[in-house]
């Protein structure tokens, strides 16, 4: 319960200023981050395309961890996980999560998160378009970055867009809450 509350502690700084180019460096001028989130995500399979619609608030430590916790209609707790050098671990879920192809949506969603908030991920090549940043993996996967805003000296991105040929999934993230550089409980870094 207290690293919930720890997560609900959205403090919600304003920006004070949107790059109208993106800047240097979509995440290096801060040490710690916390934003709530607001996600559409759309999946294909063989036989349809589905969309959902999610809220999630994230806690960031640079320079490699992080924690996600995803609700779902009427608050529903999704997920929680937890992103530390060692792994990912899945804390909770609504759904089994030793499931080998959820296990593995898992690890690519974090994978995700750590390529766009450059959290030691693998190698990443990172290109300007039209004032974004788009970064690229590998072939099956690109996060572009835009929106980029300035709080207090230190600048990152307020949407996301991922698209994982892989895993077939589309997810569009808009940044409702952002906090830079807030001190973090590291009872949420805990397993």
């Amino acid at each position: 319960m207290k690293v919930l509350a720890c997560l609900l502690l959205l403090a919600g700084c304003r920006p004070t200023s949107t790059w109208r180019a993106a800047p240097p460096s979509p995440s290096s001028t801060w040490r710690t981050l916390r934003a709530e989130h607001q996600v559409d995500v759309e999946v294909a399979t063989p036989s349809a395309v589905s969309h959902h619609h999610m809220r999630g608030l994230i806690a960031i430590q640079k320079p490699d961890r992080f924690r996600l916790r995803v609700f779902g209609p009427g608050g529903i707790s999704l997920f929680d996980l937890l992103s530390l050098p060692s792994g990912v671990e899945i804390l909770s879920s609504i759904r089994d999560a030793t499931d080998p192809q959820l296990r593995a949506l898992f690890t690519s969603i974090a994978e995700d998160l750590r390529v766009a908030y450059d959290l030691g991920s693998s190698a990443a090549q990172v290109t300007a378009v039209e004032g974004d940043h788009v970064v690229r993996t590998n072939s099956d996967r690109s996060v572009t970055l835009s929106g980029f805003v300035a709080t207090n000296g230190a600048v990152t991105f307020t949407d996301m867009k991922i698209e994982n040929l892989r895993l077939h999934y589309r997810v569009h993230v808009k940044v409702s809450h952002l906090s830079l550089n807030p001190v973090l409980d590291s009872l949420l870094f805990d397993k």
